[in-house]
């Protein structure tokens, strides 16, 4: 999948503003951004913030945690976590969240695939 395939799941969600992979550092792997998509949502310590808090919620013993959903005043965030990439679905406030789920089980198959794909390099 290349950038203009996520620039097609971009324009498929009313409102998404970008949708990106990053590494567990925050390292940006791929992404594809609308022009009004505010840079600091693109920094590293937001996936890493993400991480943490997903560790945290592992703790309370009801499996691992795989995506969580924010809900701010100005914006939707939904990401996801495959082994060692997190994908990140960030909207302007009033997204389609069911919409935005899909997407993430839909990509699935092939952020395993680039997991994979890393652990052979």
């Amino acid at each position: 999948m290349q950038n203009e395939s996520l620039e097609f799941v971009l324009n498929r969600i009313e409102n998404l503003l970008s949708i990106y992979i990053t590494d567990k550092d925050g390292v940006m792997v791929m992404k594809a951004c609308s022009k009004d998509m505010p840079a600091k949502l693109l920094e590293p310590s937001f996936t890493a913030s993400f991480l943490l808090s997903s560790e945290q919620l592992s703790k309370v013993n009801l499996g691992e945690n795989k995506s969580i959903i924010c809900r701010f005043d100005d914006y939707d965030i939904v990401q996801f976590k495959y082994h060692q990439f997190v994908l990140n679905l960030i909207a302007k406030n009033g997204a389609n969240i069911g919409m935005m789920l899909a997407v993430g089980k839909e990509l699935e198959e092939f952020m395993n695939v680039l997991s994979r794909e890393l652990i052979n390099i």
